[in-house]
């Protein structure tokens, strides 16, 4: 039987390669082309970088989206104020968004698990507590709720702040008393949450500062379920919370008179129903392309808090249909991406706190979308990067800084080669039977230029090569014989493990199997190769062939 020449072998990878069919069609070259795991963008692996990418875009999007309607919604009533300058309202949006940009590089740089564990977290706690209590002592009222603080020329919503840091302790709460190596002890739990989460929400709530309390509680049973939580207890927490809000919601006027405007707007729509009865002028009068940028008639005095809590109802008359789905768009990119980025995120706290950002971020737009458009009570939301609002705008840009330092902590899921590659390495005690290749001996991959032969010294160039001339006759397998060491025999001495040097580098030296399969796979008694007439040892004759052929 002829011997398989070693350009037939080393071709057939090549032909199985070219079999492999390839991906058709646009779809599946893009298809093919995300599923690369080696593709890069910008040295970061594409796996980590597309969703930090898309997630920045969609920011930006909406950051510039709402800097061009701040500016179209407010021109009028910039007029009409004392200073009559149109821009007088986009120049304070503009640097507040300044201002929060910094904001949101400078948290983006830090390493957020210094931030959430130890004490950094209580310092922010007893800061948060500490601004709360500020409103309810020196807060300013405005519109039937006391939200604001004035210092000096500077006034500023300290809620908006406070939700961050919420959602950031529940997170490492959550992570903390749920995670894998989580030690239960109810004492602490209970202790750590009621300062840490529960009071917080509190004192939000009686601001009174519903919606977000609302938007809040919404987070963390979803950070809950995320975290293990079961979903028996989740579900009976979140029956009586909804009973206690709807309780609340019910004793007060304000809140009562907001809950039956919902219901039927036109039932008194010079009053009470005003506002949303004029927002669903504005979204009539827009259709599917809007009456175009800066044009609408609603922010003339018609519609109330038109370049704020009503932003969205100029859009949807200026953009009109159209605009209000680029809106919806950008946020379900940026929620997408932001679970992506919580995904890939090195621990469960990382993973918690992105997610609750994102979402965080996503039910703020739900609530105010909801009222606006009359499905939900208004709560007097703001729209994230779109309404008019210096504090709302960079506590929104931070909020982005805190899932972007996430993401610059990320790690690549580990594959199933990952996997393997773990389990060749070679380990100690524990981790090697751990493992489950307590008798390996591979250490770390090694060119085979490099690897050492017998003697120390390591095969470059020819000599490297492997010698498979095959001749005709007893020369060659004399040769093949004198280059292949004599056979020792085995003794139970020879058994035993010997033990075998550390590299300096770490790990074990590899087991040198030389460079060339063909070596190692060849007979002891050399090439057997048979010629038509030749005189050597492949002339030779096999004696079951020939009787094989007399049967036959």
């Amino acid at each position: 039987m002829p011997m398989t020449s070693r350009s037939n072998v080393s071709s057939q990878p090549q032909e199985s390669r070219r079999r492999t069919p390839a991906p058709n069609g646009l779809l599946g070259r893009i298809g093919a082309w995300l599923d690369d795991a080696d593709r890069r963008i910008l040295g970061v692996p594409a796996r980590i970088m597309e969703p930090r990418l898309f997630f920045i875009l969609a920011v930006v999007g909406l950051v510039a989206l709402g800097l061009v309607m701040v500016y179209s919604a407010s021109s009028i009533k910039g007029l009409l104020s004392d200073g009559e300058n149109p821009s007088a309202f986009f120049n304070t949006q503009l640097r507040s968004c300044v201002l929060g940009v910094v904001f949101c590089v400078v948290l983006a740089k830090l390493d957020y698990r210094k931030l959430m564990s130890g004490w950094p977290l209580y310092v922010l706690c007893l800061l948060s507590v500490g601004l709360l209590l500020g409103v309810h002592l020196f807060g300013l009222d405005s519109h039937g709720a006391t939200r604001w603080i004035r210092l000096g020329p500077i006034s500023f919503q300290p809620s908006e702040f406070a939700k961050i840091y919420v959602v950031a302790a529940a997170a490492a709460i959550l992570a903390q008393f749920w995670g894998d190596q989580a030690h239960w002890d109810f004492k602490d739990f209970a202790w750590k949450g009621g300062l840490m989460v529960a009071l917080p929400l509190a004192l939000i709530l009686f601001q009174p500062d519903k919606g977000t309390t609302l938007v809040l509680g919404l987070v963390i049973l979803s950070l809950a379920l995320m975290a293990g939580v079961p979903t028996r207890l989740v579900m009976g927490i979140a029956a009586i919370c909804a009973v206690g809000y709807l309780a609340l919601s019910l004793k007060d006027d304000y809140s009562r008179q907001r809950l039956l405007v919902m219901f039927d707007p036109w039932a008194d729509s010079n009053k009470t129903g005003y506002q949303l009865t004029q927002g669903f002028y504005g979204f009539g009068s827009g259709g599917l392309l809007g009456v175009g940028l800066g044009l609408g008639r609603q922010k003339y005095g018609y519609l109330p808090e038109a370049h704020n809590d009503m932003v969205f109802a100029v859009i949807g008359e200026e953009l009109g249909l159209v605009g209000c789905l680029v809106v919806f768009v950008l946020f379900g990119v940026l929620l997408v991406a932001g679970l992506r980025i919580a995904k890939q995120a090195p621990d469960l706290m990382g993973t918690l706190l992105a997610s609750g950002i994102t979402l965080l971020i996503f039910y703020s737009m739900v609530l105010n979308v909801a009222g606006v458009i009359g499905i939900f009570p208004q709560s007097g939301k703001a729209l994230p990067f779109i309404s008019y609002g210096g504090t709302a705008l960079m506590a929104a840009l931070m909020q982005v800084g805190v899932i972007l330092s996430v993401s610059f902590h990320s790690r690549l899921p580990e594959t199933v080669h990952d996997q393997r590659r773990r389990s060749l390495k070679v380990a100690a005690g524990a981790s090697r039977r751990a493992s489950g290749v307590e008798g390996s001996t591979a250490g770390e991959a090694q060119p085979r230029s490099l690897r050492l032969v017998e003697g120390g010294s390591s095969r470059q160039g020819s000599e490297a090569r492997p010698q498979n001339t095959l001749g005709s006759g007893r020369g060659s397998a004399a040769s093949a014989a004198e280059k292949r060491p004599s056979a020792k025999r085995v003794t139970s001495s020879s058994l035993a493990p010997k033990p075998r040097p550390r590299r300096s580098t770490g790990g074990w030296e590899r087991i040198d199997l030389g460079p060339s399969s063909t070596e190692r796979l060849r007979p002891r008694s050399g090439p057997q190769v048979r010629e038509r007439g030749g005189s050597g040892r492949g002339s030779q004759k096999d004696p079951n062939r020939r009787n094989h052929g007399r049967h036959s």
